[in-house]
């Protein structure tokens, strides 16, 4: 949320990065806990939606997760990753083209990422996109430990 607050900076370049982090720990626990090719691992962008499905089914997860705010929203959660997903050009580009890497074209009009407000992920300042945070936060802490296994 840092460089979310930081006005000297396009929104889609903390964009970019709370896409690649989630793309990252999406992969880091599939690494860990599946037995998917690391070569298939590698080139894909996707992967952060179906990897938060896993990991908030977790019954250890129930005790970690206190905040009753947050807990309303886990269900939604998969649904948000998927948002932050498309903000990688591979992902669902021929239907949602709007990235946070590449210009791309809006009819005759050319919009460069710098320039667009991504409209669909307001809900990064609302209660469930701090929720979704929160869940990343724990995801990221529960790796080292080996728990809340994906």
């Amino acid at each position: 949320m840092e460089l979310f607050a930081r006005p000297d900076l396009p929104r889609c370049h903390a964009l970019q990065h709370l896409q690649m982090a989630t793309e990252k720990l999406g992969k880091a626990y599939r690494f860990r806990d599946t037995d998917t090719p690391s070569a298939r691992l590698r080139s894909e962008h996707g992967g952060f939606s179906k990897f938060l499905m896993t990991f908030i089914k977790r019954p250890e997860l129930e005790g970690l997760v206190t905040d009753l705010s947050v807990r309303s929203y886990l269900a939604a959660l998969p649904a948000l990753g998927r948002e932050v997903e498309r903000l990688t050009p591979s992902i669902d580009g021929e239907n949602h083209p709007q990235n946070v890497e590449y210009p791309w074209c809006s009819g005759e009009v050319i919009v460069a990422p710098v320039d667009y407000s991504f409209p669909n992920l307001g809900f990064l300042h609302e209660r469930r996109g701090l929720a979704f945070l929160k869940v990343i936060h724990l995801a990221l802490e529960r790796f080292d430990t080996g728990d809340g296994r994906a």
